[in-house]
């Protein structure tokens, strides 16, 4: 198909300016390109600063015909879905993001999956399901230290989370220990760190810095760890497949590394089979239960959260399991990783979860999407047939 009719079959991947320094670096980036390309779509990678002021073009990089491993720089006309795999260090970067996605969207260009909100909007969602209400963890801002020395008083420890952080980055326990305080966890740089504090008014200070600038979730510390193997969660990746259906793509423990309070893989943890760790740490019987369990609600939450956020792709929904077996869902998050199916081994779900994005998002524009407001031609002369050719 000429690269001028692909105007109304295309998919713009947006990820950050550092990543595309030098070309698509990530080697799942081929991948999505070749399956768009065996769909017939046009897939090009774009950061926010390639859309133009008027966004009636997009600089960005897309595969290079023949040549595996080799990607052609130029304009693209805005796409028709917008895959958003961007993720934000700062607040200027978030921003730059949001103005991409305003001006692509004036074009007529429709995400192929929506936020969730922080944390908190979240678990409002969620527990607007009376079925998954349950399951919810009690939370609240952080919005003064009365609460937080409240909860320190009644259950000993607490646990704090950026509403907006992903990959463990910046939760942190704090816990009365004797007549002093300590605080645990790991930085915004995912540095792990441990501190003593001799007074509440010397912790509060401390949290007053540390969480500056940014939003926190208070909730009471919920014990997701088992002796001799520390702390643990279960990662469960649903997505919607080449028919616009929910299905569960895979499914794995992750372990916390020795001492962390999170099990986040990007912490330095391991990963592990489902069922096997859960036999091993509860008997067979107490872990087809939990996996029944937990599929029931994997199956649940997505339609829950759609109801409120508007139409999503794909979730990776993490749930804690205390020693007693009784579930937590933790997280749901809208721009899930694939690190740890590829950790276990499991290759037929990491590819079904790498390629079922293309897919779906080839099934929403066999769907009635709103006419795009502008299609730019690629005509001979213009700057994306004058490509740089860039090698990953």
């Amino acid at each position: 198909m000429p690269l001028d009719d692909y105007g109304t079959r295309s998919v713009g991947i947006m990820t950050c300016d550092r990543d595309l320094a030098q070309g698509p670096k990530q080697a799942w980036f081929a991948t999505l390109a070749a399956c768009g390309g065996e769909l017939g779509l046009l897939v090009y990678f774009f950061a926010p600063a390639g859309v133009a002021p008027d966004g009636r073009s997009v600089r960005g990089f897309a595969a290079a015909p023949g040549k595996p491993g080799a990607w052609r720089q130029g304009d693209f006309p805005p796409p028709r879905v917008i895959y958003d795999r961007s993720f934000c260090r700062s607040g200027e970067e978030r921003r730059r993001q949001r103005e991409a996605l305003a001006l692509l969207s004036e074009r007529g260009a429709v995400p192929l999956s929506r936020g969730v909100g922080g944390k908190l909007a979240m678990r409002r969602a969620l527990a607007a399901d009376p079925a998954l209400a349950p399951y919810v963890p009690p939370a609240a801002p952080l919005e003064s230290a009365r609460p937080l020395l409240r909860l320190l008083e009644e259950r000993g420890s607490a646990f704090l989370k950026p509403d907006a952080g992903m990959q463990g980055c910046g939760a942190l326990r704090v816990a009365a220990s004797g007549g002093s305080w300590r605080a645990e966890g790991r930085d915004a740089g995912n540095r792990p760190f441990r501190l003593i504090f001799h007074d509440f008014p010397a912790l509060w200070r401390w949290l007053r810095r540390f969480t500056a600038g940014r939003r926190y979730v208070l909730q009471p510390y919920l014990p997701l760890a088992l002796p001799g193997i520390g702390a643990f969660d279960v990662r469960a990746l649903v997505q919607k497949d080449g028919g616009g259906r929910w299905r569960l793509v895979g499914e794995a423990v992750r372990i916390g590394a020795a001492g962390s309070v999170t099990a986040n893989v990007h912490g330095g943890g391991t990963a592990a089979p489902l069922r096997e760790f859960l036999r091993g740490a509860f008997g067979d019987d107490r872990a087809e239960r939990i996996v029944r369990r937990l599929r029931g609600l994997a199956q649940r939450i997505p339609p829950a959260l759609e109801a409120s956020c508007g139409r999503l792709a794909e979730l990776g929904l993490d749930f804690g399991v205390e020693e007693s077996g009784r579930l937590w869902i933790v997280e749901a998050n809208p721009k899930p990783g694939r690190t740890v199916l590829r950790m276990l081994g499991d290759e037929a779900a990491y590819a079904a979860a790498t390629t079922n994005p293309m897919r779906y998002a080839n099934h929403l524009l066999r769907l009635k999407l709103p006419k795009p407001v502008l299609h730019l031609p690629i005509v001979p002369g213009s700057r994306a047939q004058n490509v740089q050719e860039v090698t990953s």
